[in-house]
This record gives C-alpha cells, sequence and structure tokens, in this order.
C-alpha cells in the first residue's frame, strides 16, 4: 500500500473516529522519537506511521474545531432565547448574494458579533454564518453584496436545524457535513452595511459581472434559460435556473455538468495546455503557466467547496508536472486526494468530494482495465465513443452506492446521455468564453459563440427528457444497510485488484453484482414496522411545520401533510420520504394535507411522486391556491384518487376508525388558506384515541364534536402550540392525557407559546415537542400507549378496568 493512500486513511480516520488530536498527535511524536534508534529496514515503516499519526491528529483537531463551533457557542444564550434582540455579524462575504423566492441569502465568514446594539462591544469570533435578507429592498442591493466584500448586519440568530428523525444521520455527523454555525434573518437590506474588499477580490467580482453582462445581453436575449446554463458552467452561478431545470438535470444523473467541479477544470487545463504549445516549447513552463491561469480562474469562481477540490487536485497534477515527477496514474491520483484532504480534512465527510474523486478513481481503475488497442481499427470516431462509453460505465459502477445511499435515487439514464451532456458541457464552456472574451472586441464572433453556446446549453436540458420517454431509467430507491455497500467496494477492490488470484475474481465480481442488485433493489427486509397488531403514530421533526405518518395495523399507511416551510430545499424528498421508509413505509395508501400553507404541504408534491399513494385528500378547495392546484394536477397525471373530506365523514382501517372532525361544508369561496379549514382526524383504536388538529384556532375548537369515551386521549396540539389555539375549552373538552407539539427550533413565531405550555402543564398534561425531543413515535396495542423519542425520553401509559395508570 503506498505511502499517499496511508496518508489519507489516516486523515480519514481523524476525522471519523472519535479519538483525540492530543492522543493521535503524542502517538506520532513517540514513533518518531523511536525511529532513530531501531533497525535500518524498520525505519520506512515507523516514519510512515509516524506521519500517519500526525496527519490523522491534525484532522482530528479540525474536526473538533468545527463540532465546538466557537461562533455557536459565543451566541448560544441569544440563539437559545426566542425573544433575544438581532446580533451584529460581522465579516467577509464568502459568495455572491443568491436571489431566493422572497429574500436574498448570504454567506459569511464570520470574524466579529456584537450582542449589545450597534454600538455595543464587539468580540472576536470565527466562524460561518447563511443570512436572509427580507423585505423589498433585498433584489436591487443584491448586486453590491459580493465575495471578499466585507458586511456588517443585524442578524435574528438561530442555530441551524438539525433532523432528528427516523434514519436519520446522527447529530455529530450533521454538524460535520453543514456548511455553517449560524443561521438567521435580517428585517431589511436597509440595515446592511457592505464595504469594499481587497482589491483582488474587488476585481473578480467585476469579472464575474462582465460573464453575468455579456452572456445576458448574447445567450439570455434569446433564451434566458439558455443563459442560466451557461452562467452556471461557467462561475458557478446557478441563480438563473429554476427548480425544475435543477430536479430535471438531476433526475436524470446529469446535473454534474453544470456544477463547476473536476470536468470544468479539466477543460480549463487541456485548453490552455493545447494553446500554449502553439508558442511554448518547454513541458515545465507549459505545466508552470496552466497552473497560474487555474489559480486565477478558481479565485475568480469562488471558494465553493467542489472548485476549490477541483483547483487543488489539478494544482498538484501540474506541480508534479513542473518538477518532473513520474509515476502511475493511480499514484498522481492518490497523492492528489491527500493534497485535497490536507488542505480540508472535512473533505473526506463531503458527499460532492466522495462523488468526484469516486468517479475518477472509477475511471482509472475500471476503465483502465479494457484495452483500446483492439478498437483502434474501428476509426477514431468509435475508438472515442467506446472510451466515453467505459468511462461513463466506470463511473456509475462506483457511484451508484453513493448515489443510492445518500440521494435515494439511481439514475441509468447516465449511460446514454453523458454522450450529449459532456460534449455539450464543453462546448457550452468553450464557446460561452470566447463570448465574455471577444464580446466587446468582435461582434460577429461573438454571437456566433453564444448561438453556439445556446446550443449547447439547450442539448444539455433537452437531453433530460429521456426521462419522460422512459421514466424507468430513473427511480427512487430507499437506502441499505450500509454492510451491503462495504461488501460491495470489498467485492469490486478483490475482483480488480491484480494480486488476487484469478480463480478468485469471477467470485469477487459475482458477489459484487449480487450486492448492487441488493442496493438498487432494497428490499424490506428489515424495516422495524409496528409490532403485529399495534398501530403507529410519527410525528416527525420537519422543523417549523407538521407530518404525521399513521401506520394502521393492517399494513396500511396515511400521511398527514408533508412540511416544507422556511426551508431553501424540498423538505418532501430530503427529510419526510428517509423518515418514512425508516419506518418500513415503502408506499402510501393515502396523502392527506389539512390544508395549503407550505408548512404543511410545501414537501406533498415529492411525496405524492415517489411514494405514490392510492388517494390525496384535502379540505376546503383554494381556487386560487396554486400550490394545491399543481398538486391535484399531478395527481391526475398519476392516476391518484383526489378526495374532498368534510367533517362527518368516517371510515375504518382495519380495527381502527378514522373520523373526521373538520371542516365543514364551505358556504363560500375561499380566496385564500384560513387555518380554521384544516382537516381535523380522530384516529379510535381500542380504549385510545389520538386527536389530530391541523392549524385549527379557537374558532374551530369550539365547533368540535369531542367524544371523551376513549380511556386514554391523545391530542396532536394544534397550530403548532400557538396562542390562538389550544382554548381551555378544547382541553377541558378533551381532557388529553398526553400532547405532541409540532415546531421548529427556535422558530420566530414563539411556537409553542409559554402560555399554552402552562394551560397544558396545570392540567397534568404530558407534553411532547419536536423542538426539543425530534421526531415522536407513539406505540399503541389499544389498551397500552408507548411513546418514545429521538432525543431518548420514552413514557408510557396503560388502562386497566380499574382506571388509568402512567408510568
Amino acid at each position: 500500500m503506498s505511502a499517499p493512500l496511508i496518508c489519507l486513511l489516516a486523515i480519514i480516520a481523524g476525522v471519523v473516529a472519535d479519538a483525540s488530536p492530543a492522543l493521535l498527535l503524542a502517538a506520532g511524536v513517540a514513533v518518531a522519537s523511536v525511529a532513530p534508534v531501531c533497525r535500518r529496514r524498520y525505519l520506512h515503516a515507523l516514519l510512515l506511521a509516524a506521519v500517519a499519526c500526525l496527519f490523522a491528529g491534525y484532522a482530528a483537531a479540525v474536526r473538533d474545531a468545527v463540532l465546538e463551533a466557537p461562533l455557536t457557542e459565543a451566541l448560544g444564550p441569544v440563539l437559545d432565547d426566542r425573544t433575544a434582540p438581532p446580533v451584529w455579524i460581522i465579516g467577509v462575504l464568502s459568495e455572491d448574494a443568491a436571489p431566493d423566492v422572497d429574500s436574498v441569502r448570504l454567506a459569511i465568514r464570520v470574524d466579529h458579533v456584537g450582542v449589545g446594539g450597534e454600538h455595543g462591544p464587539l468580540r472576536a469570533v470565527r466562524g460561518r454564518a447563511q443570512v436572509a435578507v427580507s423585505g423589498l429592498l433585498g433584489p436591487p442591493a443584491a448586486g453590491q453584496w459580493v465575495r471578499g466584500r466585507r458586511i456588517a448586519a443585524p442578524v435574528l440568530a438561530r442555530r441551524p436545524q438539525v433532523w432528528r428523525n427516523p434514519g436519520a444521520s446522527s447529530e455529530r455527523w450533521q454538524r460535520l457535513r453543514r456548511p455553517l454555525d449560524v443561521t438567521g434573518t435580517v428585517k431589511s437590506a436597509a440595515l446592511v452595511v457592505v464595504t469594499p474588499g481587497r482589491p483582488w477580490s474587488e476585481w473578480a467580482a467585476r469579472v464575474r459581472a462582465h460573464v453575468r453582462a455579456a452572456i445576458g445581453r448574447t445567450v439570455g436575449r434569446v433564451s434566458p434559460e439558455s443563459a442560466g446554463i451557461v452562467t452556471a458552467i461557467l462561475i458557478g452561478d446557478r441563480s438563473g435556473l429554476d427548480e425544475a431545470t435543477i430536479r430535471r438535470l438531476q433526475m436524470a444523473g446529469t446535473y454534474h455538468v453544470i456544477a463547476i467541479s473536476g470536468g470544468n477544470i479539466a477543460i480549463v487545463v487541456m485548453t490552455c495546455l493545447w494553446a500554449l504549445r502553439l508558442v511554448v516549447r518547454s513541458p515545465r513552463v507549459i505545466a508552470a503557466l496552466t497552473l497560474g491561469v487555474v489559480l486565477a480562474y478558481g479565485g475568480v469562481v469562488g471558494d465553493q467547496a467542489s472548485v476549490s477540490r477541483a483547483v487543488a487536485a489539478a494544482s498538484v497534477v501540474l506541480a508534479l508536472q513542473i518538477v518532473g515527477w513520474c509515476a502511475t496514474s493511480l499514484r498522481v491520483f492518490a497523492v492528489a486526494a491527500l493534497g485535497v484532504a490536507l488542505l480540508d480534512p472535512l473533505a473526506v465527510v463531503d458527499v460532492s468530494a466522495w462523488l468526484s474523486f469516486g468517479a475518477t478513481l472509477g475511471i482509472l481503475v475500471i476503465a483502465g482495465q479494457i484495452d483500446r488497442g483492439a478498437w483502434r481499427a474501428r476509426g477514431v470516431i468509435v475508438v472515442a465513443a467506446l472510451s466515453m462509453l467505459a468511462a461513463t460505465a466506470a463511473a456509475e459502477l462506483a457511484l451508484m452506492p453513493i448515489s443510492a445511499a445518500v440521494f435515494s435515487r439511481v439514475s441509468i439514464a447516465g449511460f446514454v446521455l453523458n454522450f450529449v451532456a459532456i460534449p455539450a458541457m464543453a462546448a457550452t464552456q468553450l464557446a460561452g468564453t470566447v463570448v465574455v472574451i471577444v464580446g466587446g472586441l468582435w461582434p460577429t464572433l461573438a454571437e456566433i459563440a453564444a448561438a453556439v453556446a445556446r446550443i449547447g446549453a439547450t442539448a444539455l436540458v433537452r437531453s433530460a427528457g429521456l426521462l419522460d420517454v422512459a421514466p424507468w431509467l430513473s427511480w427512487q430507491t430507499p437506502p441499505v444497510w450500509w454492510g451491503w455497500t462495504a461488501i460491495y467496494y470489498a467485492s469490486m477492490t478483490l475482483a480488480l485488484w491484480p494480486r488476487v488470484p484469478r480463480q478468485w475474481r469471477p467470485r469477487a465480481a459475482g458477489a459484487s453484482a449480487a450486492c448492487l442488485l441488493v442496493i438498487l433493489w432494497s428490499p424490506n427486509w428489515f424495516a422495524p414496522a409496528p409490532p403485529p397488531g399495534w398501530l403507529r403514530v410519527s410525528m416527525l421533526d420537519v422543523g417549523q411545520g407538521q407530518a404525521i405518518a399513521v401506520q394502521f395495523p393492517s399494513g396500511q399507511s396515511l400521511l398527514l401533510d408533508a412540511g416544507g416551510g422556511g426551508m431553501s430545499f424540498d423538505v418532501g424528498a430530503r427529510v419526510v420520504e428517509p423518515a418514512l421508509w425508516a419506518l418500513g413505509i415503502r408506499r402510501l395508501d393515502w396523502l392527506a394535507v389539512t390544508h395549503g400553507d407550505v408548512d404543511h404541504a410545501g414537501g406533498a408534491a415529492s411525496v405524492m411522486r415517489d411514494l405514490r399513494p392510492r388517494e390525496v385528500w384535502e379540505g376546503v378547495p383554494v381556487p386560487g391556491d396554486a400550490r394545491m392546484q399543481a398538486l391535484r394536477t399531478g395527481a391526475h397525471q398519476q392516476g391518484v384518487v383526489w378526495r374532498r373530506l368534510l367533517s362527518g365523514h368516517t371510515f375504518e382501517v382495519g380495527s381502527a376508525l378514522v373520523e373526521v372532525l373538520n371542516p365543514p361544508a364551505p358556504d363560500w369561496e375561499r380566496p385564500d388558506n384560513r387555518n380554521d379549514d384544516s382537516i381535523v382526524l380522530r384516529v379510535r383504536f381500542g380504549e385510545v384515541s389520538l386527536l389530530l388538529t391541523g392549524d385549527i384556532e379557537r374558532t374551530a375548537e369550539g365547533a368540535l364534536t369531542l367524544d371523551r369515551a376513549a380511556k386514554l386521549r391523545l391530542l396532536g396540539a394544534p397550530h403548532h402550540g400557538s396562542r390562538t389555539s389550544s382554548s381551555p375549552a378544547l382541553l377541558r373538552g378533551w381532557l388529553p392525557h398526553a400532547a405532541f407539539v409540532s415546531a421548529g427550533r427556535g422558530n420566530t413565531f414563539g411556537h409553542p407559546a409559554p402560555d399554552v405550555l402552562s394551560r397544558y402543564r396545570r392540567l397534568g398534561v404530558e407534553v411532547f415537542r419536536t423542538d426539543l425531543d425530534g421526531a415522536i413515535v407513539i406505540d399503541t396495542d389499544g389498551r397500552r400507549v408507548s411513546v418514545r423519542t429521538a432525543g431518548g425520553r420514552s413514557w408510557r401509559l396503560s388502562y386497566v378496568e380499574t382506571g388509568g395508570t402512567t408510568e
């Protein structure tokens, strides 16, 4: 095993393992101190072990610095106090401003904070913050919020969301992989103070602005969508792309070509090498000049993780050429990977790094096994096509398990689409570069290049239409036990390793193929379903929203709402679906949307598409609600029954009874969603009754027909525990033994309200909250209730003929 690989494994161990940095560094020093007195034949091994320990200690120190999060510690009291005033956050913008639906997002490298107002004392502390600037003044001001400029703003700061759901990664793992320490909002762009950055960053900002303007004038004049694609490929700015385009490319498996990474940098490197060879004879000088171009390009584009990794890897390879170090491709790859890991040890837990290096390694190892000499007689074009097919197949085989485990999606469309996407990306990048360089000097050439870039971008987007013809080429797959992935890669390594006996290689390849089938098929072998004869209700942690899964003893399942409030990503696909899979739900029978507010309906479209419910339920229709109308249209296209529920409807699911208590039939057309129109369900199973109330408030609560015949009564707190709900009339009428509140940690609405919690407390009601407890799982056999939370809390309630007892 080569030294770079051992050192890389040491860095991985330092980040992943729970070892003390001081202990690892001490071990490295101890091993190094023994080396001078050991025998010569052991010297190399001891020195390598010492270096590996030092690298592991360095990686562990970086890991601890991220986990300790000095910025979070400095603002701890403020982050946990929902009534705290804004704090002043001062730092440098790490990315250009990104316009969102109703705000502008800023990424800040923080160096000072102030908690005493604008003129209060400042504290030096480093960290990463993501801030959303609200109001109408944000979009016009976004042009001055560019990377490298200093910024100061009063921020209503909060802790980043950590998802605590069945099947979710541990909190420690989520903290390691998230790109920020603090999140928050600024009320208005008028409160943001920005000052110019250093000359280099100002020059880079002007270059990016020139790229946007040049592409907008030429490509965007005919096709704004193509202009967004070209800009994304050239400088990594994807703000010009709509969510539908991004999702189509992701499902097709070609999204990687518009995210600046190894492919884009490779085109820059190859173009420079080819052009410089026309005027420079020395290979080392050519490599040095190309290195300068790559570093300048990386500085202009930005310091996103994918860009930094690609630039670092290319810099290592070019530096090796400059010093004249000749080695095999795999050894150069190992040195480049080690260089990236040394620059940023947390890259070893970054999924995008896995994809980039995994694809490259797959191409080097798997495609490298193919003898292209047998193809040469067929011509250059055939060799190029077969080589691309081999590289695509190798990359797909290397990345499929990662895609299935991380994104829960597998696409084999890339085998075909890469023949279009990769050449289209290369043509778009080269033509777009020509537009940017000669746009003001040679308009005719710029227009021709713009046409080429537009054609390439259009071909890239339209190629994803293959999924409309053959949707089976991309599918959602729940993640499987991690051991299958480990066995897959181990078997593939044995099948490809030259030192493995030849007779063992077919067996290893067969084992690898079998594991891949399990990963792609994802059989539901070990799903933690409820015990036979039990009903399970799970209130998921979806932040400031609601998603409640009901698993009936008969095996059918109902999802009440699908979260989605205040997130810049699809909560349905990223949060709700993995939690449902972990609960053993592979297909829904019913999807109920209590009302159309985004925190209840925002993730419903993804859930409907991927979990294919037989019916979708709504309450009072709102003709002007675009979200619900789009959901309805999607249901009709999928052949899903769309049903309207009103108070008085009932249905039986095995031995469980579901009653609809709200809304009543409307007597006027709703122009907008109303909380009091929420669907309210009462689920009765044996002596246990659970009231699920949506967002109803006092008026609707008073109109509910409550029946306390059930001995054990549970309540889903209305409207996330707001002070306009959980009225004394409701609590006295239902007399719940336990209440469950779905609310986001540190939410700006103040949910659940302190007076509501006091009301529950005075009645002796046990309260569970997703903001504190994480996901809440309720199991019952009709006479006993067991509650457990992701945070480790548990509670039991049981009924006997002589009365009820709790423990």
